[in-house]
């Protein structure tokens, strides 16, 4: 059976992941060729990308489809109004058209809610962040101002100059990108589609992307097959968990170990919810459910004992005893036990002692999953969907076992080494060169990127040496594919 698959953008974790958890599953999958998603600020083509879509769906095809990369043109251009409302509008209409065809044996559309801030393209931006923030707390308070108050509280505001333009065009997006999200309720309502999975992007700052998120909860609460969660980059990989559970009817069961228990109930960064929590959010969202004992798969979870922090400042603490948790890992493998690893430890970035011990004693390859990339949510994203699609192909006799090993390989060059070791080291060099890590220029990238695999190709000897010895697959480069540090596209073969 073939999935075919529209992402959000052309990122690595969009597009790459989803179609490796695929691969792991036993599915072939087809994307649109990669010049029609677009990159970083400039727009995907949504039309080229539907029409590719009349051109290439059978009906035994199952539709994996982002609805911002096909209403605005991928996730950064959902967020601004270079689309027009009636251009989006349009855009709506003629999948609509195209989804009443029945084009394919199932349907899932996933979405994002618009995040509270704008993408961070320059520092200066940057630097607005929390003037932002303060202005968006007035206009959205809980509970919400009623019509004439949001006026007036907008009217103030809009006495700073920079902010009115800015709130002008943020107001205008958000009811635009609200109500395409309004209209995909409906497809599903209609059974237009089988799935409907909305997330939130980006919770750090809280506004009225939860308010927005409490009303199509509310909207949509007698409807099992819509799910509204934290989210969004791991979107794709949840729906692909849902996908495979649904085909075969299997639903695995999930036991929970945290590192520390006081930890998990400490508050995560960028979720702003104790782990617990999010671990409870992230596995309901799979359509999985949490067991004691006896469980399909062990999830053990890497916690910070006083509560979450960035990846940068581990340099600065001391090791925890790891010994203890990877022991317990351990001796769960060796009981034939199916192990999934997710680090969420630090936010951006794995916890660098733990992952060395990990890999000293146990190999990665004989783990259902591990990921310990940007937020808490993308993490246990990756690692309850990798386990799930893992488990369940598995079962069925039909797991690709080569790209499981290089997912997991790629997992620990991109969120170990890239993550935690080499982009603190390459910010510096930026910093140094006075080189923007938010937007490179093209002879800028090709400084940083060479020094990236430089470094890369170090640490890959040492990581498939130790942790995979034979089974390794043999790493080639290492890319930006955003002219910007923030993600790393790993090639192995």
């Amino acid at each position: 059976m073939n999935i075919i698959f529209v992402p959000i953008d052309n990122r690595p974790c969009t597009m790459i992941f989803p179609t490796q958890l695929a691969e792991i599953g036993g599915y072939k999958i087809k994307i649109p060729p990669e010049i029609f998603l677009g990159i970083f600020k400039k727009r995907g083509d949504s039309t080229k990308i539907l029409n590719w879509l009349y051109e290439n769906t059978k009906k035994e095809d199952i539709l994996l489809l982002s609805l911002d990369m096909l209403i605005y043109g991928g996730l950064v251009a959902s967020r601004n109004m270079n689309n027009s409302t009636l251009e989006c509008e349009e855009n709506a209409r003629k999948l609509e058209e195209f989804l009443k065809t029945k084009p394919a044996s199932k349907i899932i559309i996933f979405s994002s809610i618009m995040r509270t801030l704008p993408t961070f393209t320059n520092e200066k931006i940057l630097l607005q962040a929390e003037k932002i923030k303060k202005n968006i707390k007035k206009l959205y308070p809980i509970p919400s101002l009623s019509e004439s108050e949001f006026s007036s509280v907008l009217k103030e505001i809009s006495k700073d100059s920079e902010m009115g333009e800015f709130f002008g065009e943020y107001i205008l997006c958000r009811k635009r990108n609200f109500d395409i999200n309004l209209k995909a309720c409906e497809w599903r309502k209609n059974n237009l589609i089988d799935r409907l999975l909305i997330g939130l992007d980006d919770v750090v700052c809280i506004g009225p992307n939860t308010l927005e998120a409490e009303k199509i909860k509310v909207l949509m609460k007698d409807d099992e097959k819509t799910t509204v969660c934290n989210g969004t980059d791991e979107l794709a990989m949840l729906a692909e968990s849902l996908i495979i559970k649904d085909e075969f009817s299997l639903n695995p069961t999930f036991a929970i170990h945290y590192s520390s228990e006081e930890g998990s109930f400490k508050n995560t960064i960028y979720e702003s919810k104790p782990i617990k929590d999010v671990v409870v959010e992230y596995i309901n969202a799979s359509g999985c459910k949490i067991v004691k004992e006896n469980a399909d798969i062990d999830l053990f979870c890497k916690v910070h004992p006083n509560g979450q922090k960035e990846t940068e400042v581990q340099h600065l603490e001391k090791n925890e005893k790891d010994e203890i948790f990877v022991n317990k890992i351990l001796e769960f493998i060796k009981k034939g036990k199916n192990i999934a690893v997710a680090d969420v430890k630090y936010a951006n970035g794995a916890d660098i002692h733990f992952t060395k011990t990990l890999i000293k004693k146990v190999n990665p390859s004989l783990l259902m999953s591990y990921a310990a990339w940007n937020t808490s949510g993308n993490t246990l994203g990756t690692t309850i969907s990798h386990a799930v699609i893992r488990y369940i192909a598995k079962k069925i006799n039909r797991s690709n076992d080569r790209t499981h090993v290089r997912f997991m390989f790629e997992r620990l060059l991109d969120d170990f080494i890239y993550q935690s070791i080499i982009r603190t080291k390459m910010k510096l060099k930026c910093l140094v060169s006075g080189i923007s890590s938010l937007g490179m220029k093209e002879n800028e990238e090709e400084k940083i990127s060479h020094s990236i695999n430089k470094e890369m190709k170090k640490y890959a000897d040492k990581i498939a040496k130790i942790g995979f010895k034979k089974q390794a697959p043999k790493f080639i480069k290492a890319e930006l594919p955003w002219s910007r540090l923030f993600e790393v596209f790993i090639k192995t073969k």
